[in-house]
């Protein structure tokens, strides 16, 4: 009897206990960083009645007996920690810390150390990170002058060093990035005529060929001409395909349909000794027929846009008689520099009108200067095209070349074949570049000293009247402006300006400076772009390697690296055909600042962020990382020692020695589940009652045997 009573009185110390284990978790459920305990129970030592018994022998027919044992109550097994991970709440602090992960802050009194969940830390009046309820100091790895924190850095007192002061830093590199205009080439003026021919003979190419009245016949290589001529003596039509070729002349095509008109049917037409020549003297087709007559000849082309064209220029009558001669309408192509004008028609195939004694007059303005007026006279057989060429050339004091990569003619005839996207036998004006050497109001007009006597030259004016195709615009260039720093602090500004170049790909840059100081060295240079628009090279014109400037306030030069990227990397300096946006994008100089801010990263360290924009590492926060937490022993406020079975602390830094982090601007929450807590009060106050009605039954019980004995 007396062991139920006895039980029933350790079931109900064991159940106060738990009671004590629920009543502090809740009263702890907002202490920050807190972790809540547990407490297991494990059955007391049993009074054992009888011993177990083995099996008899096979002739006994007895098996074995279990043994006979009587509980004696219940004891307490443990009482643990758990370190599950609590929420993390926002704060906005930057000081407030929270761990996530397994790890402990290090705070300490001297060389006396403790370890804590609970990161609600402040600054106190030494720059110290420390708990305010017990003044504890956060350990951790402090930064040299110079932000940086070394890896063999000792843990010490965490300081903030607010008094601090970033120095001044002399300027030793300058970056460049974004795009420089391709299309950025100095322009010089191109300007035009209309367009002057010339009868041709045969050597002309079909594809430069123009109609008598001066329209081109369109006639494109890998064109396929057909000629078509009825047989007199069978009646039938034959025909015959003549291909043409970049370099296929008028002589060819006389040539092949010759061939046609001669050869016997099935594949010639027939007219034996039939000939075909061009009258270099008018430019026309002439046709002599044959033994028979040539009938119903036809040229035409495959082309619909030069069909109707050649098929009105290759234009005979519809029958030749035996030994008759006609011919086709004449052929011009582009005038060329040795022709005569007086045998020089304009754009519509019209006489030029001039005539000996006229005064062909040239004048306009360079880059904006008006020439004083020049003259030509005209003599008829004797001025050629090239002459009015070389007076245009002399007047405007022009060089044989444009100045261009190209090395194109100043003035001249365009050529037949030119790929310029400019007509063919047009004479062609280019200025330099630059808006210096701009070729304006251009005007060249021939005057008859004797009206009276015959007509003014109103076609050739009417021709010589200029159509711009060019622009003159100076060179693109883009200036970028940065404020360096000497060694004192002072502030600097330095421009760099980038003029496109002749050169594909070429640009110049220059330095300047905007004060007192003076550029030493290194002022300019050339900087040149590969095919991909990324730089290829960055050279200095006198081999330095470096912009020098002597600021000439007592501080000693600045000796800086211009980067303006690299081959291959669009992080720099770019060169595509969009705007030019180049700029100088980042310095390394400041002048001297003062610690504004802090912020603390995931992996503990604490940077500050001076007045002077420079940012730099104060120091890092160290955590702990335990084998056995669980074997920690609690210490009031909130922290935790080091106990035989926590085992020996492994230091580290967040996020590389240990994988736990740090979460600046938060708190970690209790990890007390106050619902399981209430619902455990609930089932310990129900195993707690029925404890105390095992004693009051054994009383009972006892009660009824004294009354027996009486």
């Amino acid at each position: 009897m007396m062991q139920s009573l006895n039980s029933g009185i350790s079931g109900l110390s064991s159940l106060q206990s738990e009671m004590n284990v629920i009543g502090n978790n809740i009263s702890n459920v907002s202490t920050t960083g807190y972790k809540a305990s547990r407490i297991t129970f494990q059955d007391a030592l049993s009074q054992t009645l009888n011993g177990a018994t083995a099996p008899g022998a096979m002739a006994s027919g007895l098996g074995g007996t279990n043994p006979l044992q009587m509980g004696l109550g219940v004891g307490i097994g443990s009482i643990d920690t758990q370190f599950g991970q609590g929420n993390l709440q926002t704060t906005g602090n930057t000081t407030d810390l929270a761990i996530q992960g397994s790890a402990f802050f290090v705070v300490a009194n001297g060389t006396d150390k403790s370890y804590t969940r609970d990161g609600s830390f402040s600054l106190d009046a030494n720059g110290h990170l420390v708990m305010p309820g017990s003044g504890l100091i956060l350990q951790g790895y402090n930064a040299d002058g110079n932000g940086v924190i070394p890896p063999t850095a000792v843990p010490t007192d965490l300081t903030i060093p607010y008094n601090t002061q970033a120095p001044a830093k002399a300027t030793t590199a300058i970056d460049f990035s974004r795009n420089l205009n391709s299309n950025s080439a100095a322009n010089g003026t191109v300007t035009t005529s209309s367009r002057f021919l010339a009868p041709t003979d045969g050597t002309m190419a079909l594809t430069s060929l123009s109609n008598a009245q001066g329209q081109p016949l369109l006639i494109q290589a890998t064109d396929n001409l057909t000629f078509s001529a009825q047989n007199i003596g069978t009646g039938n039509t034959v025909t015959a395909s003549f291909p043409v070729g970049a370099g296929t002349t008028l002589d060819d095509l006389a040539t092949q349909l010759q061939t046609f008109l001669s050869s016997p049917s099935p594949t010639g037409a027939g007219s034996t000794g039939t000939t075909v020549t061009v009258n270099a003297a008018t430019g026309q087709l002439q046709i002599t027929a044959g033994a028979t007559a040539v009938s119903q000849l036809q040229v035409s082309s495959v082309r619909p846009t030069s069909d109707s064209l050649v098929a009105n220029a290759f234009s005979f009558p519809s029958t030749i008689a035996s030994g008759g001669t006609k011919s086709s309408e004449a052929f011009l192509r582009p005038a060329a520099a040795t022709d005569l004008l007086s045998n020089v028609v304009d754009s519509g195939g019209n006489a030029l009108g001039l005539a000996t004694g006229d005064s062909i007059n040239i004048s306009g303005s360079v880059g904006g200067a008006a020439t004083t007026q020049g003259s030509l006279a005209y003599t008829a057989g004797t001025t050629t095209m090239g002459d009015l060429l070389a007076g245009i050339q002399n007047q405007f004091k022009l060089p044989q070349t444009d100045g261009t990569l190209e090395n194109n003619p100043t003035v001249s005839l365009n050529a037949p074949g030119a790929a310029d996207n400019m007509p063919e036998g047009v004479i062609v004006v280019r200025g330099l570049p630059g808006t210096s050497f701009a070729l304006t109001n251009l005007s060249i007009q021939a005057t008859d000293p004797n009206p009276a006597a015959s007509a003014a030259p109103a076609n050739f004016n009417a021709n010589l009247g200029f159509t711009p195709q060019q622009t003159a615009t100076d060179a693109g260039a883009a200036t970028t402006s940065i404020t360096a720093y000497d060694a004192n602090g002072a502030p600097h500004n330095i421009s760099v300006t980038f003029t496109k170049s002749q050169v594909a790909n070429q640009w110049y840059w220059k330095a300047s400076v905007a004060g007192t100081e003076q550029i030493d060295s290194g002022g300019s240079g050339k900087l040149t772009f590969g095919a991909d628009g990324t730089v290829s090279s960055f050279t200095f014109d006198d081999n330095s390697g470096k912009l020098t400037i002597d600021p000439k306030d007592g501080a000693v030069p600045m000796a800086i690296d211009l980067n303006p990227g690299s081959s291959g990397q669009f992080t720099g300096l770019t060169q595509f055909d969009a705007a030019s946006t180049a700029a100088a994008t980042n310095q390394d100089g400041h002048t001297m600042g003062s610690l504004q801010s802090i912020s603390i990263g995931t992996d503990g360290i604490i940077t500050g962020q001076f007045s002077n924009g420079v940012t730099q590492s104060l120091a890092q926060v160290e955590v702990a990382d335990f084998t056995n937490p669980e074997g920690l022993t609690k210490e009031s406020n909130s922290v935790y020692g080091e106990s035989p079975n926590s085992g020996e602390p492994v230091y580290g830094r967040p996020g590389s020695q240990s994988t736990s982090t740090i979460a600046s601007g938060s708190l970690e929450g209790s990890n007390v589940d106050l619902a399981a807590q209430l619902t455990e009060m609930i089932t310990t106050q129900q195993a707690y009652s029925a404890n105390a009605k095992v004693i009051t039954t054994s009383s009972q019980m006892l009660q009824t045997l004294n009354t027996m004995g009486g």
